[in-house]
């Protein structure tokens, strides 16, 4: 039985890697290296607002490309992609507990920190608040937890 489980998931992982050679089948190494220098200035740049007019400019290529493209690449949309940038970096600047949240707003390019507040529980399901909450167990596991629990935890 546990051959047979490996074997299926031996079989689904070769299907997912042909899968993703197959999306890139249709782009030109040119088109992948535009597509990749945008991820690139996303990620490095983490506090820009960027606009796709802008991006593309960049690029050397127009917008209607750029957004189809770097979605055939990536499997997100520009704007999607730049979202989760500002809130993952958001959330490790948070789970530190050393920057409070409108210095967090601020670095991740937010002019607001209600708006980044909006963005970040419409983004992870919770608050920002609790973010700052969070205690790291061994390395890998993340809770939310509060001071009582977290003192019934320690006693366990």
């Amino acid at each position: 039985m546990l051959y047979l489980k490996a074997k299926i998931i031996e079989l689904l992982t070769l299907q997912f890697f042909q899968y993703e050679e197959e999306k890139t089948v249709g782009l030109k190494q040119e088109d992948i290296e535009k597509m990749t220098m945008v991820k690139a200035l996303i990620e490095s740049n983490i506090n820009e607002v960027y606009s796709l007019a802008y991006l593309a400019r960049v690029a050397g290529t127009n917008e209607q490309y750029l957004k189809k493209h770097f979605k055939i690449l990536f499997g997100s949309t520009v704007f999607g992609y730049m979202l989760a940038c500002k809130m993952e970096k958001a959330k490790e600047l948070l789970s530190t507990g050393k920057h409070k949240i409108t210095e967090v707003s601020e670095t991740v390019g937010y002019k607001h920190a209600t708006h980044f507040t909006t963005a970040f529980k419409k983004f992870f399901g919770y608050l920002p608040s609790l973010a700052k909450r969070n205690f790291m167990f061994g390395g890998c596991f993340w809770f939310n937890v509060k001071a009582e629990i977290f003192e019934v935890l320690i006693m366990v």
